[in-house]
């Protein structure tokens, strides 16, 4: 329903563009959604978007921003190329602080980005500046500086007169933290503790001494969990003496979340990092999937190298060519499974590192009893297949059955416990354990299923 009226919208601003209807452009504008107008922005034409842009920063310019900051990065950073320095300027300094810096990290040219922060007012520089010092996948990066905070020994009706007054430059007023006199955080409070509290009764009295907190410095994916674990609405950051210097709040985190996700999903499947926006050049999408490829591409050699060492034994016995597709396919299968299975336990820290022996030895399993199921059933097709050949006095049916299911339950043995190892090996070296599900653990895989196969098939068969 919501995609079918975003449709309708973009049919009527861009007809709406086409007859300059300003008048009636900026009455849409004023009763439409920022993501919505974000939506009908995306699917303009580059023409069209600079004239709709141009009618929404006439109508309202703190709109205006909240538009660029609901764009898609892939958007973003070809707007960003088009408009003027010093209308960049004056929308980003009506955004949040961390939504500015957002914008900026996007301009992809350092000269510019640095002129367009000089030409920013004093305050807005400074704060501007302070965050993009920081890793934007960490806590620093996510985090907005607007927040309220009061000293501990502020009493409950100083608060409240305080929120009164200063609420509306808070980006999120749910919590109120606590600071000692030198501004380390010490407590927070929510706002139904501090409405229901005695009116002379300070803040240390009533205040969570044991506040979730993390460091500028930490990874985006850890404060992610902790805001998921702990259903927060923000989560406040502090520095290395635990001075509060900002929070990050849970829309950011949808972000992260959408983005990580999205981020682990090409990973393994060997895309690398490329943004799925559709505006990707070709050129662009070429170069990111090259470097990706390159280990498949190498593990089809090694593959096809230990066939020729073979070629002698397939020469013998001709139909265990035959059987090669379903080594690696079935081997390529549950080595993926169990990657993507640690992986993504990984990822939302369901397994303690004490617990990963018995992660990869219930891989293990799993993989033997599939191999033991699926052994079976290609044994049967492998015996019934072999009666019907005449020619081949070196091996009797059930033998050749036989090593077919060896080698498949060897095989996918063999898989299910390196995928499980991999991606643990890649997180205790703090790489990113969707890289180790993509072409590395299934190129691998391929390679050793092959090699299993044609090994066992050489010592049970006699070649």
């Amino acid at each position: 329903m919501k995609r079918e009226s975003n449709k309708v919208l973009t049919t009527s601003v861009a007809k709406l563009l086409r007859r300059n209807a300003t008048a009636q452009l900026q009455k849409i504008i004023s009763r439409t959604h920022p993501a919505d107008l974000a939506y009908t922005f995306s699917s303009l034409t580059p023409e069209q978007r600079q004239s709709f842009f141009r009618v929404i920063e006439h109508t309202d310019r703190e709109r205006a921003a909240e538009v660029l900051s609901e764009l898609e990065p892939g958007i973003l950073v070809r707007f960003l190329e088009e408009v003027e320095d010093r209308k960049l300027v004056d929308i980003l300094e009506v955004m949040p602080p961390d939504d500015t810096a957002d914008t900026l990290d996007l301009v992809r040219d350092e000269e510019r980005r640095d002129k367009i922060v000089a030409m920013m007012r004093t305050e807005s520089q400074a704060e501007t500046e302070s965050l993009l010092a920081f890793d934007p996948e960490s806590a620093g990066g996510l985090m907005s500086t607007d927040y309220f905070a009061l000293e501990q020994n502020t009493t409950a009706q100083e608060a409240l007169e305080q929120l009164q007054k200063e609420a509306g430059e808070a980006e999120v007023v749910f919590y109120l933290y606590v600071v000692s006199e030198h501004d380390t955080l010490v407590g927070v409070a929510s706002l139904r503790e501090l409405v229901r509290a005695e009116r002379n009764r300070p803040l240390k009295e009533f205040m969570i001494p044991d506040v979730i907190r993390v460091r500028v410095d930490t990874d985006q994916e850890e404060v992610a969990r902790l805001i998921a674990r702990y259903n927060l609405v923000a989560l406040p950051v502090v520095d290395d003496n635990n001075r509060l210097v900002g929070i990050v709040t849970v829309d950011d985190i949808i972000d992260v979340i959408r983005s990580e996700a999205t981020e682990d999903m090409l990973l393994m499947a060997g895309a690398g990092q490329e943004d799925v926006s559709r505006y990707n050049s070709v050129l662009f999408s070429f170069r990111t999937r090259w470097p990706w490829l390159f280990p498949s591409f190498l593990g089809g050699i090694l593959a096809m190298l230990v066939v020729f060492d073979y070629s002698h034994a397939l020469r013998e016995m001709i139909p265990l060519a035959a059987f090669i597709p379903v080594m690696i396919g079935m081997a390529g299968n549950i080595g993926t499974q169990s990657s993507a299975i640690v992986t993504r336990g990984l990822s939302l820290g369901k397994y303690d590192f004490v617990e990963l022996g018995r992660v990869v030895l219930k891989e293990l399993v799993v993989g033997t009893l599939l191999g033991v199921s699926y052994g079976v059933l290609v044994a049967a097709i492998a015996g019934t297949l072999f009666w019907q050949q005449d020619t081949y006095d070196s091996a009797s049916p059930l033998i050749f059955a036989g090593t077919i299911a060896a080698s498949l339950l060897a095989a996918m043995s063999v898989a299910a416990t390196l995928g499980s190892v991999v991606p643990i090996l890649f997180k205790k070296m703090n790489l990113d354990p969707a890289t180790a599900s993509g072409p590395l653990v299934i190129t691998a895989i391929d390679v050793l299923g092959v090699w299993i196969f044609l090994a066992i098939a050489v010592l049970m068969l006699g070649l």
